[in-house]
């Protein structure tokens, strides 16, 4: 658990936020399997339990009373992400938030299912109208029985020269907050924070900094392809690739020539 009112900032934090990418050094934080999926159980309104699973980089699903909500399927996301999904939360349009594809498939597959997102996205899936719902700022709805609160307007700057899009936090059922790819604090103090861990746009301290600000009871890492482990269990330097994916430049074992004997 990440504590952050009155106290500093644990030395631990990367173990602590990334406990389930790489294994803390005490052993394996609560709630995480020795596969390094977390799942964990928090309280919900109402006496009902919500069921939190962490699945690939910004990607978790969460569930109760037998449906299943499932924010930022993207392509990092892992096959089975969106099975099952009763709605579906998307926080922008960046690939590593959103398969388009994949949500398509799964829109077409299930008229029941539905998609709320931000006007930018939506704009992507025009030819689904009446199945993409457009929020913003300071909206309140239900999808799937999850009652969800939006804050945040735009995506944290990674350039200047790289145009700023929109970005749609998610605070559910008053538990987890998903803030996206920005480092929005919500208006109301929510217990368990999904934090961006690993970011071209982001600093260790604008992390660490934004965990104190938001205050939450406990705190999980997105944004962690970068940190899965390598076969040894080090935090490996760049996310491995599978054969035929890694860029120009980069050897089939994913690591960067420096890092490589000779």
């Amino acid at each position: 658990m990440v504590k952050t009112q009155g106290a500093p900032f644990p030395a631990s934090i990367w173990a602590e936020t990334s406990g389930y990418r790489r294994c803390a050094l005490d052993g394996l934080p609560a709630g995480v399997s020795a596969s390094g999926m977390l799942r964990l159980e928090l309280p919900a309104g109402g006496g009902t339990t919500v069921r939190l699973t962490k699945l690939g980089h910004a990607c978790v699903r969460l569930e109760k009373d037998g449906v299943s909500l499932v924010i930022d399927p993207g392509v990092w996301s892992g096959p089975s992400a969106l099975t099952g999904a009763t709605a579906l939360l998307v926080t922008h349009e960046h690939p590593d938030h959103l398969d388009a594809d994949a949500v398509r498939a799964a829109l077409a597959a299930d008229p029941g299912l539905q998609l709320w997102t931000n006007a930018s996205v939506a704009a992507q899936l025009a030819d689904l109208e009446g199945r993409v719902h457009v929020v913003s700022h300071g909206d309140a709805f239900t999808a799937a029985g999850f009652a969800i609160h939006v804050y945040g307007q735009e995506h944290a700057l990674i350039h200047r020269d790289i145009p700023v899009v929109r970005n749609t936090g998610f605070a559910v059922d008053g538990e987890v907050f998903h803030p996206g790819d920005a480092l929005t604090v919500p208006e109301d103090r929510i217990p368990t924070l999904l934090l961006p861990a690993n970011a071209p746009w982001l600093k260790a301290g604008e992390m660490i900094d934004y965990a104190r600000e938001v205050a939450p009871r406990r705190a999980y890492a997105e944004l962690d392809a970068g940190l899965e482990p390598d076969a040894a269990g080090r935090g490996s330097r760049v996310r491995r690739r599978s054969a035929g994916e890694h860029p120009p430049g980069v050897p089939d074992d994913g690591l960067p020539r420096d890092d490589r004997a000779g």
